[in-house]
């Protein structure tokens, strides 16, 4: 079935602050696989379950869906550790944009959003919120046995307007994990300003990316940006504390370090 271009973009909006809502609040629940300088990694930001793996990969059979499994939750803990690596660089060099610069970069972005889909901010406000709980009402149904992952689309989901690949997304990310659904549920923005006050930290973190690349230009002459960054982190995981409580990701940072040896030994 041939999508509307108009529902692709609300879609991809839902998704993309669903998805932003529910990594950042789900860091506050789970099992601690892994600390760096004191500061947790769950296993929820971690491992992926196993349903969006298959879809992600449905070439994997069942036989070596572990290995993916395992390369996966590797790669993913390697991605969190860069993250605290990233925010304690911020706070080290002083990395932080001018908040005029944050709100102009804002409002480009949420025009961009407006002019795409050629709807308000409120009116996407209402779109998400209405489309998000229309999933949780599916998840909820499917969690308690009333309904099959397709029923439920055809009963609560097609007539709601959300598309069957949206559906697929969801229903792998959180059908067989009640607790991971509440964290989805809790996520859902209720007004436009809270939309806009997720998304501006977003275009915060982009821009402190933005001023890092600056900073390592400027402070590392003839030497190329991610080479001089690469050897700022590899300096700062060697000295860095890190505890790690999963023995399935033990070799995670070996594996880290080696990434950034290799790009620190480019010119």
């Amino acid at each position: 079935m041939k999508r509307n271009p108009v529902s692709c973009i609300l879609n991809i909006l839902m998704l993309t602050l669903t998805c932003f809502l529910f990594t950042t609040l789900s860091m506050a629940q789970g099992t601690v696989v892994a600390e760096y300088n004191g500061k947790e990694i769950l296993d929820v930001a971690v491992w992926t379950p196993v349903p969006m793996l298959k879809l992600l990969n449905p070439e994997v059979t069942d036989a070596t869906l572990t290995e993916v499994d395992l390369e996966n939750a590797s790669r993913q803990l390697r991605g969190q550790i860069r993250r605290i690596m990233y925010e304690e660089a911020f706070e080290d060099l002083g990395i932080q944009p001018d908040p005029e610069d944050v709100e102009a970069a804002l409002q480009e972005l949420l025009k961009s959003i407006v002019e795409g889909s050629g709807k308000s901010l409120v009116e996407l406000q209402e779109y998400v919120e209405q489309h998000s709980q229309a999933v949780v009402a599916a998840l909820r149904a499917i969690q308690a046995n009333q309904e099959t992952a397709e029923s439920a689309y055809e009963k609560i989901l097609a007539p709601a307007g959300v598309d069957e690949h949206t559906w697929e997304m969801y229903h792998a990310l959180y059908s067989e994990d009640s607790e991971r659904t509440d964290v989805f549920e809790a996520s859902i923005p209720e007004a436009v300003d809270d939309t806009i006050m997720r998304t501006r930290e977003s275009v915060k973190r982009s821009l402190q990316h933005a001023l890092l690349d600056q900073y390592f230009a400027a402070e590392k002459k003839g030497m190329a940006v991610e080479t001089s960054k690469a050897m700022y982190f590899l300096d700062a995981l060697e000295n860095a504390e890190i505890v790690i409580h999963d023995e399935n990701l033990i070799g995670a940072v070996d594996v880290l370090k080696e990434e950034l040896e290799i790009t620190a030994s480019c010119s």
